[in-house]
């Protein structure tokens, strides 16, 4: 699994390009997710849980980090080892009885314990 970044930058009123140096926000997008095993049902729905707990990791991560220049390098050294763990987890039902399946970083943080 691989949690990629990439930055939003607010639009220079000067330029009317992107100012590297005023990043807004970093979008989160999760790639090579491994298939999760289960019922369709319960499949669909546990990827619902696990991409938005992964979501809100990031978000956490974000709001200590700050979005600033480099955080975006930052937050990717931070999360490949919690995505290499999570790669492991792929039981949906897992997914969906942890933490009565809360798409949370709290899931996630159940998740690595067990």
């Amino acid at each position: 699994m691989k949690i990629n970044f990439s930055p939003v930058y607010a639009i220079s009123s000067m330029t009317g390009q992107p100012d590297p140096t005023l990043m807004l926000d970093i979008n989160v997008e999760i790639t090579d997710a491994p298939a999760l095993t289960g019922t369709p049902k319960q499949i669909a729905y546990a990827n619902s849980i696990r991409d938005g707990a992964i979501r809100d990791m990031c978000a956490s991560a974000i709001r200590r980090a700050g979005v600033k220049p480099g955080s975006v390098e930052k937050l990717s050294e931070q999360v490949a080892p919690i995505a290499a763990r999570l790669t492991d987890i792929t039981s949906a039902k897992a997914w969906i009885e942890t933490n009565g399946g809360r798409k949370s970083l709290i899931t996630i943080q159940a998740l690595l314990k067990q």
